[in-house]
């Protein structure tokens, strides 16, 4: 690795020289050389820009810039900041911006900063039906860290109105002066050396961001982060918001109107599929009404049915993946894209495309009659990431792919970049715009929601060279779903703010690390450039305790990353070096030497487990005859049924073989096993099977030879030991590591005799299946004995497979 450059980073920073033709002398010896100027009646944009100048040069100087509206007249050098008496007179007006546009610009004696900016008369995106991140008020002086006895509220810009004032003051300091927000607090700020003077100079510029809108979430999650930004409070979060340009064009598109009341007849009461011009017409008059300003219908606002209508953009998304099939006209068009293998085997597939697009696209089309000016907001996303094949969508039509942003998995990042591929494509051919959504939650929500510390991820390289590709592919705005770690997400933020040359990631990697570490730069970037190494040579992330510290945190590894943290600790000489590197360090280090030791002692009880399992196994083995054919008594089997199975538990309280073998269940034609519309004996399921354990109860089946299975019925167990959300998954050989999920669904309490679920197998080939239950997932506590402990108790009544023999 090269060896970090103390590089020149402040382009256009004098300090302590004197003002020359064409800079502007801001402070002489630790005194005020000019004036800060906004107008009477100063945008809330431009009165926290004035705020954020005069505190970021008083810091890095010593000198407080007095703040003056136009009212009087101002000699001396002068920083108009937003618009005033003093830029109208120059004949700039913030009126003359386009939103998200914003200027600086250097005059004799004067320097112009000024944007679009939202004042009274404009649409006001704090009164939207859904203005997310609305207008606050914040305690400025604890929002930078003061311990002022008396309050400074000011009221700050909402993330989707305009502030182009705010943009230009931001850029100024950081383009100019050299100042670098790493975090909300102020140890998370860097200046450049102090000195008693500041000159400043430059070419000016005219210019929009990169990326027009940008999503990048600055709440302190994951823990990772919250510990990076020294537990910020809310106040310094706010800011912090403002700083990195968090927000934009006013667009929003997530998982919203295809869910709940929006899904029934508002007359009739009936479901309605995507077929259903019902549907069409009830989604159309709804964008009409929020474009003509008449809101929304109460029931799209309630939690489970949120409607994403914003600025010039109505969203239309299903309620995650689930896409509603009510009538045969809907299974027909829904079968008409099924096939459409694109993604197979991964999260992102072309198998809904169709069905979801064509229901788009009618709203679409009479929504252009209409408003065309306005857009129908979507996602491209799980089984409808693909474009679909056979229909030509409208140029009103607002798409934003969900891409993997996290990681080096081949698979998975060669199918993003095939469908995020068609997307551009045909926004060139019929010029419509894009958005990208990109996942920054793994491996971070996976440890969080197990309960274990991950392997850290960072990925700055990706990042730079997926944001350029955005810019290069006129990528209206990014949404981040989760946070990149702290240099990652200076990367991320000042690439999408402008991908430039300056937006280099060595170069920005190399600033982060050595302005904010400073002697300690060098191990720490040798600490974060391992970590990257290691996610790229791995090619997958820890998702996964075993995938953390037996594949990625390798005993060699941390030894390496050990050796790195400690040198830095060693080196750091100033107070602010040395608080830095212990942040890092209680971040990363000391969790991932928890993480190691949580996977030590889990080894150790997998171990004890896998133990009990394989005598569990041998004792199922032994008495295989008899119990294969343990079944009630019948006289014939009923077509397709697999009579023939073999049971092996995780654990069991009972004989996992009553899953099968029919001694609760009625048959819908006596002396006939196995019949399709069988039901459940509810007075018969007191020796249902369950079993206990907190790290996911399963039981697996062995059909005794290949089948093409078409359906698998389960019956939940009817008391309160019913298993909440499974996977079913299935394979040829059993051995481990041959599993491929069939279905994760979550299954209905056993309230009926009929069956809590059936999952269609689509004729697969396969010998084994096994049924899941998530971690401490549903069922009751069992504290029956010491040897048990406190634990989970999870079970189901029946299971049923149907299919035709595969052969060998």
């Amino acid at each position: 690795m090269k060896p970090i450059k103390q590089l020149s980073l402040f382009a256009g920073l004098c300090v302590g020289i004197s003002a020359s033709a064409g800079s502007l002398e801001l402070v002489r010896d630790s005194k005020p050389n000019a004036t800060i100027v906004i107008g009477e009646k100063p945008a809330l944009s431009a009165r926290l820009a004035a705020l954020e100048l005069q505190y970021h040069i008083q810091e890095l100087t010593g000198a407080v810039l007095p703040i003056k509206d136009d009212v009087a007249a101002v000699t001396g050098n002068r920083m108009l900041v937003g618009e005033s008496k003093g830029t109208r007179d120059l004949g700039i007006r913030s009126a003359d911006f386009a939103a998200t546009e914003y200027m600086i610009k250097f005059l004799p004696d004067t320097l112009v900063l000024i944007g679009l900016d939202w004042v009274k008369g404009m649409a006001d995106p704090a009164r939207d039906p859904q203005g997310f991140d609305g207008r606050r008020t914040v305690d400025y002086n604890k929002a930078v860290g003061r311990n002022a006895r008396e309050k400074l509220n000011v009221v700050i810009p909402s993330c989707r109105e305009e502030q182009g004032t705010c943009y230009a003051v931001y850029d100024f300091l950081e383009r100019y002066v050299g100042v670098r927000w790493y975090g909300p607090t102020r140890l998370n700020i860097v200046f450049p050396k102090k000195n008693g003077s500041l000159v400043v100079k430059g070419e000016g510029l005219r210019r929009f961001p990169s990326i027009k809108h940008r999503q990048l979430a600055t709440r302190p999650w994951p823990v990772e982060n919250r510990i990076l930004w020294n537990e910020g409070n809310d106040d310094e979060y706010a800011i912090f918001q403002k700083r990195v340009r968090d927000g934009g064009l006013r667009w929003m598109a997530n998982h919203s109107a295809l869910d709940g009341d929006w899904l029934k007849d508002k007359k009739t009461g009936d479901a309605l599929g995507y077929s259903d011009r019902r549907l069409v017409d009830k989604l159309v008059e709804a964008a009409r009404n929020f474009f003509d300003g008449k809101g929304l219908p109460e029931f799209a606002k309630k939690p489970n049915c949120s409607a994403l209508a914003m600025g010039d953009y109505f969203a239309i998304v299903p309620n995650d993946s689930n896409l509603v099939r009510v009538t045969a006209e809907d299974r027909k068009l829904y079968d008409m894209g099924s096939r459409d293998e694109r993604g197979k085997g991964c999260f992102g597939t072309a198998k809904d495309s169709y069905y979801f697009f064509q229901l788009l696209n009618q709203v679409a089309k009479e929504l252009k009659k209409t408003h065309p000016d306005k857009k129908i907001a979507t996602l491209a996303y799980a089984g409808y990431s693909y474009m679909p094949k056979g229909l030509e969508l409208e140029s009103n039509i607002t798409v934003s792919p969900c891409l993997l942003a996290c990681g080096y998995e081949k698979g998975p990042l060669a199918n993003d970049r095939q469908f995020y591929g068609e997307w551009v494509d045909w926004s060139r051919k019929v010029g419509a715009s894009l958005f990208c959504w990109g996942y920054f939650h793994a491996p971070f929500e996976r440890g969080m929601l197990g309960g274990f510390n991950v392997f850290p991820l960072f990925v700055g390289d990706r990042i730079s060279q997926d944001v350029r590709q955005y810019v290069k592919d006129k990528i209206e705005g990014v949404y981040l779903c989760g946070a990149p770690l702290q240099p990652d997400y200076q990367v991320y933020m000042r690439t999408a703010w402008d991908a430039g040359v300056n937006a280099d990631c060595n170069l920005i990697l190399d600033e982060f690390f050595s302005g904010y570490f400073g002697a300690a730069g060098q191990p720490m970037r040798q600490f974060y450039d391992r970590i990257m190494e290691i996610n790229r040579e791995e090619g997958v992330i820890g998702t996964s305790l075993e995938i953390s510290w037996s594949v990625l945190g390798t005993d060699k590894r941390m030894q390496e990353l050990g050796s790195c943290m400690a040198k830095a600790l060693d080196l750091a000489a100033t107070r602010e070096e040395k608080a830095r590197v212990e942040l890092w360090k209680a971040a990363f280090w000391k969790r991932m030497v928890e993480g190691k030791e949580m996977h030590r002692k889990w080894l150790e009880k997998e171990s004890a487990r896998r133990k009990g399992v394989d005598e569990w196994e041998k004792a199922v083995n032994a008495r295989e005859e008899i119990v294969i054919h343990d079944k009630v008594e019948h006289e014939g089997l009923a077509k397709d049924f697999i009579p023939y199975v073999r049971v092996m538990a995780h654990s069991a309280e009972c004989s996992p073989y009553s899953l099968v073998d029919g001694r609760c269940m009625v048959e819908s034609k006596a002396g006939l096993l196995g019949t399709r519309d069988a039901g459940l004996d509810m007075a018969k399921c007191s020796g249902c099977w369950h079993g206990f354990g907190a790290d996911g109860v399963w039981v697996k089946f062995d059909l005794m030879q290949p089948y093409l299975l078409d359906e698998i019925r389960i019956w939940n167990h009817p008391g309160d030991r019913g298993m909440k959300n499974v996977r079913v998954e299935y394979s040829a050989t059993g051995r481990r590591g041959d599993w491929v999920l069939l279905e994760a669904l979550a299954l209905k309490k056993a309230n009926s005799a009929s069956p809590s679920n059936i999952v269609m197998a689509g004729g697969k080939r396969m010998r084994f299946v096994r049924i899941v239950s998530e971690r401490e997932d549903g069922g009751e506590i069992s504290q029956a004995s010491e040897a048990n402990g406190k634990k989970r108790v999870v079970g189901l009544a029946q299971i049923r497979f149907y299919g035709s023999k595969a052969g060998e």
